[in-house]
């Protein structure tokens, strides 16, 4: 039968937004802030490891899963949407249950010429051995018009290996 069910789950105490949600070995994981919440799809349980990282820079990105890896780009803690100003391709390991401080793992701390602009709504994905990213959008806050802004349509790889 085709339709939607509500998933019970416990532990949770906070709306998660702005983040993207990876899942690994039955394991929902979303980066927010500097905190990891995970639920565990088989008992419904949510887990919270606050202040997992210094790294503030888990809200309005894109992820994908690479083996027993997370992997983050983009995004920021913006207080507006001209500042995502976060161009780290950050790792997180998931072979140590649950992930801890030293999961962490910044691949690439950019701001460089020869990378994509800062953005949100951007997607991503592997393939090959590489993060290909595309598109994205950054708002133009001088007007307060929501279709007011920046929108890409590029596309750009990285190696992983």
């Amino acid at each position: 039968d085709i339709s939607w069910s509500l998933i019970n789950t416990t532990g949770g105490n906070q709306y998660i937004y702005t983040s993207t949600a990876l899942i690994h070995n039955n394991i929902m994981y979303i980066w927010r802030n500097n905190n990891l919440y995970y639920l565990n799809l088989s008992t419904g349980t949510w887990t919270t490891i606050n202040n997992i990282t210094s790294q503030n820079d888990g809200e309005y990105h894109a992820g994908v899963v690479y083996g027993d890896k997370l992997i983050f780009y983009g995004g920021g803690a913006a207080t507006n949407d001209d500042q995502y100003n976060n161009y780290n391709v950050t790792q997180i390991d998931l072979t140590t249950t649950p992930p801890t401080s030293s999961s962490f793992t910044t691949l690439y701390s950019g701001n460089k010429s020869n990378e994509p602009k800062n953005r949100s709504a951007m997607k991503m994905f592997v393939h090959n051995n590489k993060l290909i990213f595309f598109g994205g959008y950054v708002k133009n806050t001088s007007n307060t018009s929501n279709t007011s802004g920046t929108y890409y349509n590029d596309i750009w790889e990285f190696n992983l290996t």
